[in-house]
């Protein structure tokens, strides 16, 4: 007979658990349906044997239907096996079904099993894993699910040994020093000589970056671990999604629920609110966690103002429209979005504030020092973080504005001093932090470190700190307008060079200091030059008027800052060269 769970909670636990629970139904579901989202709650069942747990799942033997989803905890107590089957819904319908279990005593046999590997000649559909430690060995119990004609199942199942419950949970979600999340798995804990071991069945489908995705509480009893998952009694919701390990200790028992956020796409590129140029590659990249196997390649994505893009885990736009897009993930009865701004240039690209996640991501890549002075007006703290390009004042925004432009910058032929990386990676590279000024000094370079004057924080162009005015960058020319971002990243890049191995330094020559020896292997001018010299001639999204001002800093630099007229063996740099120094 089926005994409603308000007379159980009323009653000795143990004892009214086991009347309920070893019966034909199990502990039914909660009714009403906890707060939440509208779905049936979780019931369990105490089941004695993995025979009696298969004909639970399947609806066989003296059970009426197939249960549609099911966690399976074990533990070894007074000689004799419990079976915790915790179960949403009994399927009328007939849906669900075709489990079989296997048993295995080692964790490279689970693992096998699952991919299909060895003596065993295919992978598992979907499968859920219980383990205990009896006497003087491992026993996994696996129950699976074969796939059926058509279907394709994903494979790729690795296995970890954790520690504890919360190194079981960073590696998961790819946190405290493991490198990414894991899209499905299933967890099993087993005491071993008073020694607690979790054993984590994951897959890793992709590349992703950490996500805040599971959690972890410990359970002592069916009762509270029932109360967690549907979000009776003291908890305030029900988990979305969960695996759990089952332990003896002793002469109690115990749940360790690992609960997650169910099925959800998580959205690791495009950043939110992110910009880009046409023509740029848009790389659209989202993991998908789940209870359920999954690999993402049935993702499907599409933008508001172009229509669909294409399908899987990981792809590339290349030619979004010009506007702001709502970009959409949808599969596997979900979906998430993030707005994008595409600009026509660079130029109109400078323009627009950097999305905060942008920032955050310059942050991740560069240590940003915001060195106050002692001097009038050099105090970080005076100045608001804004983005207005009317304004003359110093702002921490103009320096991300112009670091995430050099991450844009792109080029139709290689730089010839990258290695073919990015300007923005090569700069990675070598240099790891950057200090920001408010004085008019000069910059410097060196050790991994740049340190830059007021004007790289400013919008508008300035002069240059001189020994009659030391303070010169302080003061906006009349009638200030926004500066080419050519300008301020050449100078960077110049400060750059001195962090580099091979860096020749500059020298004095022709009665002039603060000069390089040549082009070809040279110093920081050399590098200024070479920069401006691709970016009027290369630049890929770079809008006339900057090319233009690019080709005149090129020119200066090539008539004025070397010991030597410049050559060099690259054919294209020498082409450039002769068409710039024509007479």
């Amino acid at each position: 007979m089926r005994i409603p769970i308000s007379i159980i909670r009323n009653k000795m636990h143990y004892i009214f658990s086991l009347m309920l629970c070893v019966g034909l139904y199990g502990c039914p579901p909660p009714s009403p349906t906890p707060p939440g989202p509208s779905v049936p709650g979780w019931g369990w069942k105490l089941a004695t044997t993995p025979d009696d747990v298969m004909n639970f799942l399947n609806g066989s033997g003296p059970y009426e239907n197939p249960v549609s989803e099911a966690r399976i905890g074990v533990i070894w107590k007074e000689n004799h096996t419990e079976f915790y089957v915790f179960y949403r819904k009994q399927s009328p319908d007939g849906s669900g079904g075709g489990w079989a279990w296997k048993l295995a005593t080692e964790p490279d046999d689970v693992h096998n099993f699952l991919n299909g590997f060895g003596s065993y000649l295919q992978p598992v559909k979907n499968a859920h894993i219980a383990a205990l430690w009896k006497g003087s060995h491992r026993e996994f119990y696996i129950f699976y699910q074969r796939p059926i004609a058509g279907e394709t199942p994903v494979g790729s199942w690795g296995w970890k040994l954790a520690s504890d419950p919360s190194d079981a949970m960073d590696f998961l979600n790819g946190q405290g020093g493991y490198s990414h999340p894991v899209t499905t798995a299933r967890i099993v804990a087993l005491d071993r000589d008073s020694r607690d071991e979790f054993y984590i069945f994951y897959q890793k489908t992709v590349v992703a970056e950490r996500i805040s995705n599971w959690t972890w509480k410990l359970a002592t009893t069916t009762d509270d671990a029932y109360n967690y998952i549907n979000g009776l009694g003291a908890y305030g919701h029900p988990v979305k999604g969960f695996d759990l390990a089952a332990l003896w200790k002793g002469s109690h028992s115990r749940f360790y629920v690992f609960a997650n956020k169910g099925t959800k796409i998580w959205l690791q590129s495009p950043l939110e609110n992110g910009r880009f140029i046409q023509g740029e590659q848009v790389q659209l990249r989202a993991l998908v966690t789940s209870s359920s196997p999954v690999d993402g390649s049935t993702l499907q994505w599409s933008s508001n103002l172009d229509g669909l893009i294409g399908q899987g885990p990981t792809i590339t736009a290349n030619n979004l429209s010009v506007g702001a897009h709502t970009i959409t993930a949808d599969g596997y009865g979900t979906s998430a979005q993030t707005p994008v701004r595409v600009f026509a240039d660079l130029g109109s690209f400078y323009q627009a504030r950097p999305a905060a996640a942008e920032i955050a991501r310059i942050n991740e890549d560069f240590s940003l020092n915001w060195i106050d002075g002692t001097g009038s007006g050099e105090q970080w703290d005076a100045y608001p973080v804004v983005f207005d390009q009317q304004s003359t004042d110093p702002s921490k925004m103009v320096a991300y504005a112009k670091l995430d432009v050099l991450r844009h910058q792109h080029f139709s032929q290689p730089l010839p001093f990258t290695a073919r990386k990015t300007i923005y990676e090569h700069l990675k590279t070598y240099v790891n932090t950057l200090n920001l000024r408010l004085d008019c000094n000069l910059n410097t370079g060196g050790n991994g470190q740049i340190s830059l004057s007021r004007s790289f924080s400013v919008w508008d162009g300035r002069s240059s700190g001189t020994t009659e005015n030391p303070d010169a960058c302080k003061n906006p020319f009349p009638n200030p307008t926004l500066y080419p971002y050519v300008s301020p990243l050449y100078l960077l890049l110049h400060e750059g060079r001195h962090s580099e191995p091979g860096d020749s330094g500059h020298t004095s020559c022709n009665g002039m200091s603060n000069m390089d020896p040549s082009l070809e292997n040279g110093s920081g001018h050399a590098r200024a030059a070479l920069y401006t010299m691709w970016v009027y001639k290369y630049g890929a999204f770079d809008p006339p008027a900057v090319k233009n001002e690019a080709k005149s800093i090129a020119q200066g630099l090539l008539n004025s800052r070397f010991c030597s007229p410049p050559t060099h063996s690259n054919p294209k740099v020498q082409d450039i060269i002769d068409e710039l120094l024509q007479p």
